[in-house]
C-alpha cells in the first residue's frame, strides 16, 4: 500500500469519526444540555453551601472568643469538654433550625406569590422539602462550627480566668 493510499484511508477514517461524533452529539443535544445544566447547578449549590459553612464557622468562632470567660468558668466549676461542646453545638443547631424554618416559610410565601402571578397556580408547601432544608441547615452548621467548638472544648480554665 502506498503512502498516498494510507493518507487517504486516514483522512476517510477521521472524517467518519467526526461525522459519527457530531451526529451522536447533535442527536443527544437535549440530553447534553440537561447534563451541563445539572452540573452547573450542582457546582453553584456546592459553592453556596461551602460559603454558608464558612460564614457559620466565622460566626461560631466569634461567639466562642466572646464567651471565653463563660467557657472557662464552666470548666472551672467542673463541666467537661463534652458538656461545653454540647452546649455550644446545641446553641448553634437551635439557630440553624430557626434560620432554616424562617427561610422555608419566606420561600413558600414568595413562591406562592410569584407562582400565582406568573403561572396562575401557586405551589403547595411540602413537608419533605421542609425536612431537607432543616437537615441541610443542621449539616452546614455542624460542619461550619466544628473547628471553633472543638477549640472551645479544649480551653484550659485557669489562664482564661486569670485574664491571659
Amino acid at each position: 500500500m502506498s503512502l498516498t493510499q494510507k493518507n487517504d484511508r486516514r483522512s476517510v477514517n477521521r472524517r467518519m469519526f467526526w461525522r459519527v461524533l457530531s451526529r451522536s452529539v447533535f442527536a443527544n443535544r437535549g440530553r447534553l444540555i440537561v447534563i451541563l445544566l445539572a452540573l452547573g447547578a450542582g457546582a453553584a449549590i456546592t459553592a453556596a453551601l461551602l460559603a454558608a459553612a464558612f460564614a457559620v464557622g466565622a460566626s461560631s468562632a466569634a461567639s466562642v472568643i466572646e464567651r471565653r470567660t463563660e467557657i472557662g468558668l464552666m470548666k472551672a466549676l467542673g463541666a467537661g469538654s463534652g458538656t461545653v461542646g454540647f452546649l455550644l453545638a446545641a446553641e448553634q443547631l437551635l439557630l440553624a433550625f430557626v434560620g432554616g424554618g424562617t427561610g422555608y416559610a419566606l420561600g413558600i410565601i414568595l413562591a406562592r406569590l410569584l407562582g400565582e402571578r406568573i403561572f396562575g397556580a401557586a405551589p403547595e408547601p411540602s413537608l419533605i422539602v421542609f425536612f431537607v432544608i432543616i437537615a441541610l441547615a443542621a449539616g452546614v452548621t455542624i460542619l461550619g462550627s466544628a473547628l471553633p467548638l472543638h477549640r472551645a472544648s479544649r480551653y484550659e480554665p485557669a489562664p482564661i480566668l486569670r485574664g491571659e
